[in-house]
């Protein structure tokens, strides 16, 4: 298995610093990129396998669809959003 790969391993399971440990010393920009990333995001990545394992969504397809299918609605031909524009505003 490659470093990356390990990278990812770790990752899934919430360990941020062996993931860090993998690339620490590593003269590539991005290695020192990766490591500097994780580091001062370390306190805001999830273990994704403890909500995989309890059936919870991790990914933000669901979001970005149900904005996206918003959009197209307010963008139908047709549509009048005079006296909702304002309500619609707020959300």
């Amino acid at each position: 298995m490659c470093r990356l790969e390990n990278a990812e391993q770790f990752l899934w399971d919430g360990d941020v610093e062996s993931a860090i440990a993998l690339f620490e010393g590593c003269k590539f920009k991005r290695a020192v990129n990766f490591v500097n990333y994780l580091r001062s995001h370390c306190l805001r990545n999830p273990e994704y396998s403890y909500f995989h394992h309890l059936g919870l969504t991790i990914g933000s397809g669901a979001v970005e669809s149900s904005i996206k299918q918003i959009g197209r609605r307010i963008k139908s031909a047709g549509a009048q959003w005079k006296r909702l524009s304002r309500k619609m505003c707020k959300v």
